[in-house]
This record gives C-alpha cells, structure tokens and sequence, in this order.
C-alpha cells in the first residue's frame, strides 16, 4: 500500500481510475467469497470495480468503489447494508484491523478498514486475513435482502 496521507484524494471525472490495493482486494474477495448468487453477482461486480477516491483517517481508511453503469445489481429490499466478518493480522497493527463492505442500490459502494484504537501503519508489506467467524459475516441475512431471480 502506498504512503499513507490524511487527506481525501478524490480522483477527476475522465482520469484513470486507479486500481485497488493488494490489501482492498484480497478483503473484498475474501469478504465476497462464496457460491452464493448474490455472492456471485458481487464478485462480478469486483471484477470491473475501479477506486473513485481513498480516504485515510490515521485509524484506517474509506475507499469509495466506481463501477460502470452497465453492470448488474443485486436487488436489495434496502437501499444500504454492509457485510464485514473479515479481520487481518500484520505485523504494523498489534491488534490488527477490521473490515466493512458498504453496499448501496445493489452496487459495491465502499470498503472501510480501521484498527483497534491504534494509528495505521505508514505501509502495509504483509498481512495474514481470516473471517472472525461465519456468524459475524451474516451471509444468510445478505441472501434475505437480496432478491435474486
């Protein structure tokens, strides 16, 4: 992950999107794996996902997702929810981070990450990820919201 700044990078309409980081990217796809038809839809989605801005807030970050207009959506009885359950282990936090996926109108909308009250490290070399448990991933209630044909 690159150097770490506190400000909002937000990214010019027309620009190249940039990608997500190594660390984005294995969270979202351990947060989306599964064989789920929601799921699924999801990991599509991810697929195309490009970053519309990154924002690090000395405890963590909020990544706002960008994706084409043509992709499908998930059919969500509620307008936002977010999934989470994944943890990771690195050897810059001592009590590692946390994750949230926020999804709005059946898109990926945006990835946060935080630590357990203490400052983001400046680089992210390594870092081992595991679910906290499948309870705390909440799939099922996922699947209840979505109407998928």
């Amino acid at each position: 992950m690159a150097l770490l700044t506190l400000a909002r990078r937000p990214f010019r309409d027309g620009a190249m999107k940039p990608e997500l980081s190594a660390l984005e990217a294995h969270v979202l796809e351990r947060i989306l794996a599964g064989d789920r038809p929601v799921l699924r839809i999801l990991q599509k989605q991810l697929k195309r996902c490009r970053v519309k801005s990154r924002e690090f807030t000395g405890v963590g970050f909020m990544t706002e997702l960008d994706l084409p207009a043509d992709v499908e959506r998930v059919r969500l009885c509620k307008h936002e929810t977010k999934v989470g359950g994944v943890v990771a282990a690195t050897g810059g936090l001592e009590h590692g981070a946390g994750f949230v996926l926020y999804l709005k109108d059946g898109l990926l909308d945006a990835l946060e990450g935080y630590s357990y009250d203490e400052t983001w490290p400046q680089t992210m070399q390594s870092f081992e990820l595991r679910y906290t448990s499948e309870r705390e991933r909440d799939l099922d209630r996922l699947e209840d919201l979505a109407k998928v044909d």
